[in-house]
């Protein structure tokens, strides 16, 4: 099994080992569709950026960029690009701020509450589909564990991602 038929001393890295395969091959399945242009929003013509600015541009109708930005710890110029490009599709519209010319409120036309709602059924299927599956397959106590390692594993990711940008920001590698 993946090589692993070691001494007893090497087996708890050779389960690492197959753990960080598992979450490589599980982040390439979510991830590929996306990248093909294949994801499950494709559809809709919307990259998973759109999708998640567009949900969130719905739910606080006339929100700012910077605001938006902070909301989705991302920058105002990715945020500015993307509204860019849900403007051009006809999913928003930008008005300027009656007291400061400098800001804009950003909000959905029909044709993006129509996407955000189309996004949420969606969303909810495939949830659902993915709770069948798991409740089909796995124990309450599994599934249990599971969520604990896999909090564990994000929490991990989230913090070294932070630090990465703190230590790239401030010039260091």
């Amino acid at each position: 099994m993946n090589g692993c038929n070691l001494h007893a001393q090497d087996k708890p890295q050779c389960l690492f080992r197959i753990i960080y395969e598992k979450v490589c091959d599980l982040r390439a399945l979510f991830a590929a569709p996306e990248r093909q242009g294949a994801g499950p929003f494709s559809f809709l013509g919307c990259s998973p950026a759109e999708r998640r600015l567009l949900l969130c541009i719905c739910i606080h109708d006339g929100i700012s960029v910077k605001d938006l930005a902070a909301m989705e710890g991302i920058t105002p110029s990715a945020v500015s690009q993307t509204v860019k490009r849900l403007e051009k599709r006809g999913c928003i519209i930008k008005t300027q701020c009656l007291t400061n010319h400098k800001k804009y409120h950003i909000c959905p036309t029909e044709l993006g509450l129509n996407m955000c709602r189309e996004i949420v059924k969606r969303d909810s299927e495939n949830v659902e589909r993915f709770r069948l599956f798991l409740s089909s397959h796995f124990s309450e106590d599994e599934l249990t564990s599971f969520l604990k390692v896999l909090t564990g594993v994000c929490d991990y990711a989230s913090r070294r991602s932070a630090s990465e940008k703190s230590n790239h920001g401030s010039g260091g590698e």
